[in-house]
């Protein structure tokens, strides 16, 4: 599953949405994109960047606390992974778990739950769901039964909701953001899924299947449909949507 590819982040004004208290002015949408020793903010239209961190060792995921408006983001190497959070501004970094404090120590995808202050993360290796508080304190396993090699890891903070990829067992989970209810949502004909996000507006889930289609369905994986749009040429790893839009993270190079 080792490859080179680019990891983003789409924000848009829409998503603060589901916070209890928000600020409704509009912002015009951008995209955070991790290319592996860097952080980036990016115009939708490829206008405009600004680098955000640099000489970072080898971003694998991000998301964003809505908030308290921070990056959260993992970094590995041959020996050591890191979760790390720091302002969008590039503003105090600081590392909240890495190889001594995390267990198990291999996260793959990570999710912020902005709402409940949380953050979950994938672990392929030790095959497992974990969670602590956003600044790192109280990990602990949330899910370590009936997985292998969980991948990609989203939260709906509106109905509390986790939902996973499984790439191994070629699955789609879902689970209460307390690790209760948990159920498999999408299991037919599907294949080492990767990329996965979700839509608020019409309450739909994307993921990515064989990395060769975008597939979406509702939140409970009922009416399940293949995106005609798109038909990929190679493997995806991230996937984000916003509205009649898709970005995808290639090898090596970032569409629309």
């Amino acid at each position: 599953m080792d490859e080179t590819v680019i990891v983003f982040l789409l924000l848009w004004s829409s998503a603060l949405h589901a916070t209890p208290s928000h600020d409704t002015t509009e912002v015009e949408p951008f995209l955070i994109l991790a290319n592996r020793d860097n952080l980036m903010r990016i115009s939708l239209n490829g206008s405009s960047s600004t680098e955000l961190k640099q000489d970072l060792k080898y971003a694998v995921s991000l998301d964003y606390d809505y908030q308290q408006q921070q990056i959260y983001w993992i970094e590995r190497t041959q020996r050591t992974y890191m979760i790390s959070v720091m302002y969008i501004n590039g503003s105090d970094v600081q590392v909240i778990h890495n190889t001594s404090t995390i267990t198990p120590v291999t996260p793959r995808s990570l999710a912020v739950d902005w709402i409940g202050g949380n953050l979950y993360w994938t672990d392929y290796i030790h095959d497992i769901i974990g969670v602590s508080k956003l600044n790192g304190s109280y990990p602990t396993v949330l899910l370590n039964t009936d997985l292998d090699m969980p991948n990609a890891i989203a939260v709906d903070v509106r109905y509390g909701y986790l939902y996973w990829s499984d790439y191994s067992k070629n699955n789609i989970g879902r689970m209460g953001m307390d690790g209760t209810n948990r159920t498999v949502i999408v299991k037919e004909k599907i294949s080492k899924p990767r990329g996965l996000t979700l839509d608020y507006i019409n309450d739909h889930i994307y993921w990515t299947n064989d990395g060769k289609y975008i597939e979406f369905a509702n939140l409970d994986g009922t009416n399940r449909q293949t995106d005609q749009q798109w038909r990929l040429q190679s493997p995806v790893s991230a996937i984000t949507w916003r509205r009649l839009q898709v970005f995808l993270s290639h090898q090596p190079v970032l569409v629309r």
